[in-house]
């Protein structure tokens, strides 16, 4: 070697970046003569997708400590809505308080909106899928949004001729484009542009390849634009986590995103977001042609327009105990003759009376080792011929992809108003 230093080889791979973005990993091997030989292979597509692997490990573990989080809050804010609801249309006469309980009542609705959203990001939030043509639903939606933003933006629109249908929550959809819209507004305080595209969509094995989370198929994308600030490069792979958001304290919850995100994602779809600081941003929503979408059809929410009364004998089994007080005193209020129960071997206790029990209302999720689902299964044996109806703060879909609830059952979803209560009580009696 004639003197010359031994070349320090490291023994085991490492890894390089090159300033073209190409990631490397490397071996260094010293020849007989003394040479060193280096062996590089591109692990680019790879390191992607383990960054992909992580982002979707990061993002599920979020969704169902939200998920769980909002299960909690709705359990919370049924016995709050619920006993609102009766104390305003009870014992307040004097016009001061009934303005005050409206107000606190407002506040918890409010609430109510933001644990829902929490569930849309976890995709526990059911859904009322409908065949849907886009090119139908964005004109509507852009004279509600030009209304919203301001006439200081310009709204433009590009539909695809022949667009294909998709299977779709219209409610849903619309309010995720509203969210939208109301970001670009914030992005663009002097004014600007925001422009709503539909196109049709075919993503192939090389597009998938880039986007783990979404399968090969037929796709139908609806594209928001706006020419404003951007969002800067280091902050585009949080956008869609809950509560995080890039706008002043006070002036977002940071769950706008992450409901268009949660909604996509339980429709069967996708969503994108490309951003450059100065230039603005575009979000790409991406939903199944209708003959592939999947079918996340639930039971609408019937309307609270009335209380209908009755004379029946209903046991109300929940173990949540302000949740349990408000339900016993509502429905005694509309005539019933109400059992309570805190837990699964409570509730057996109370049917082996001998009085019939005309319909079970109980919770899905209770202790002691029996579920509502165990419950409902008792009582069926001794009433064949009466109602059961499920509470619940989690959605259908989830209850039933963890075989705690059958798929006919029926469900009234937490936190709910006390007339929904009593109209669908009074239904599944009467049926």
């Amino acid at each position: 070697m004639g003197g010359l230093p031994k070349h320090q080889n490291p023994g085991e791979p490492f890894e390089i970046t090159r300033q073209d973005g190409i990631t490397l990993l490397l071996h260094e091997q010293v020849t007989a003569d003394g040479s060193t030989v280096t062996i590089g292979h591109d692990i680019t597509q790879h390191k992607r997708f383990e960054e992909q692997i992580r982002h979707s490990q990061k993002m599920e573990a979020m969704g169902q400590l939200t998920g769980g989080i909002a299960h909690d809050f709705n359990n919370l804010l049924a016995a709050i809505i619920g006993n609102l609801d009766l104390i305003e249309n009870g014992s307040v006469n004097d016009e001061p308080n009934k303005e005050i309980f409206a107000t606190i009542s407002r506040a918890a609705l409010r609430g109510s909106e933001l644990t829902h959203r929490l569930l849309a990001f976890s995709r526990q939030q059911p859904l009322q899928a409908k065949r849907t043509q886009a090119n139908e639903l964005v004109p509507a939606f852009c004279r509600l949004a030009q209304r919203t933003i301001g006439e200081d933006i310009s709204i433009e629109m590009s539909l695809a001729p022949n667009l294909w249908p998709t299977i779709v929550d219209i409610g849903q959809l619309e309010n995720a484009l509203l969210n939208l819209a109301i970001n670009a507004r914030d992005a663009m305080p002097d004014g600007g542009r925001l422009m709503i595209g539909t196109t049709n969509r075919v993503l192939d094995e090389d597009a998938v390849a880039m986007h783990m989370d979404v399968a090969r198929g037929a796709y139908v994308e609806i594209a928001i634009s706006d020419n404003g600030t951007g969002i800067p490069e280091d902050l585009i792979e949080r956008v869609f986590e809950p509560f995080f958001t890039t706008k002043e304290v006070g002036q977002g919850s940071g769950l706008g995103l992450s409901m268009v995100f949660g909604f996509t994602r339980q429709s069967g779809g996708h969503v994108t977001i490309e951003s450059k600081e100065g230039k603005g941003t575009t979000v790409r929503i991406l939903l199944p042609r209708a003959e592939v979408a999947i079918n996340v059809e639930s039971d609408a929410e019937v309307s609270p327009a009335e209380r209908p009364p009755g004379n029946e004998t209903i046991l109300v089994v929940e173990d949540d105990p302000d949740v349990l007080n408000f339900l016993v005193k509502g429905l005694h209020r509309l005539g019933y003759t109400v059992l309570q129960a805190s837990d699964g071997p409570s509730a057996l206790r109370v049917m082996a009376e001998p009085d019939a029990i005309d319909l079970l209302l109980t919770d899905v999720i209770l202790p002691l080792g029996m579920s509502g689902r165990d419950v409902a299964s008792a009582f069926r044996e001794r009433n064949p011929g009466s109602g059961i109806l499920y509470s619940s703060g989690y959605a259908k879909d989830v209850l039933s992809n963890r075989g705690q609830l059958d798929e006919e059952a029926k469900l009234i979803m937490k936190p709910y108003q006390f007339p929904t209560l009593a109209q669908q009580v009074r239904e599944i009696l009467d049926g």
